[in-house]
């Protein structure tokens, strides 16, 4: 599994990993908070694909199954698990990562991978723009309908930089604000795809956008460069 930072130790409940430093648990307040997640998945399927982003959840996860067919084996980490939609799109034969604020969102998550036959698991209470891991660890990392929602992506985007193998790539799905033809008022963030273009080469990471529309949802692939 991943390495930790030096200065970095957990506290293992209920199967999340819980940070630490310098003797201090570091815990966060969810934006949803600590006891909604029964909500997220209805809300998500009923409310925001159909209502705010005019789109197919059914058609989101059939894109991110053919984007995501051939990740076999690979050390991959979720940036946002959230409840463990990535059982929807990644086959279980790969090593997974999560990381989310939210303790209640990635307890239910754990469920859903266990369930799902992933046998090989870490779960983490922390913000992907100060993630605890090591130079170099994963494979792959996903950001799913998430960066919109971080202070900012040019500090996540320097951590996916970081953590990432040199021959490492980044695969995320957010909403831009070009594609958002309804002009519905959509939460966090957008950043136009020239901006999040720009900010991966600032950190030489080799972005290519995928042609798939569904609403305001841009899909993207960004391959490191050592």
């Amino acid at each position: 599994m991943e390495t930790l930072k030096p200065e970095i130790s957990v506290v293992n409940r209920n199967g999340l990993q819980y940070i630490k430093k310098q003797g201090k648990l570091i815990q966060y307040n969810p934006w949803l908070g600590n006891h909604f997640g029964f909500i997220y998945d209805t809300m998500m399927k009923h409310e925001v694909f159909p209502k705010t982003f005019g789109g197919s959840i059914e058609k989101h996860y059939s894109i991110l199954n053919r984007l995501l067919s051939d990740v076999h084996q690979q050390h991959v980490l979720e940036l946002a698990t959230g409840t463990g939609s990535v059982i929807q799109f990644l086959a279980n034969d790969n090593q997974y990562t999560g990381v989310d604020v939210s303790p209640d969102l990635l307890k239910r998550a754990g469920k859903r991978l266990r369930s799902s036959g992933f046998t090989e698991t870490k779960l983490y209470i922390v913000s992907a723009d100060d993630l605890p891991f090591q130079d170099q660890q994963f494979d792959l990392c996903l950001c799913i309908l998430a960066l919109n929602f971080f202070t900012t992506a040019e500090a996540v985007i320097k951590e996916v930089k970081r953590v990432l193998i040199p021959t490492g790539s980044f695969i995320c799905c957010v909403p831009i604000p070009e594609r958002n033809r309804l002009n519905k008022m959509i939460n966090g963030t957008l950043y136009p795809e020239k901006e999040l273009r720009r900010l991966c080469q600032n950190y030489n990471l080799s972005m290519q956008s995928y042609p798939d529309e569904n609403g305001p949802l841009l899909y993207f692939k960004a391959e490191n460069h050592a």
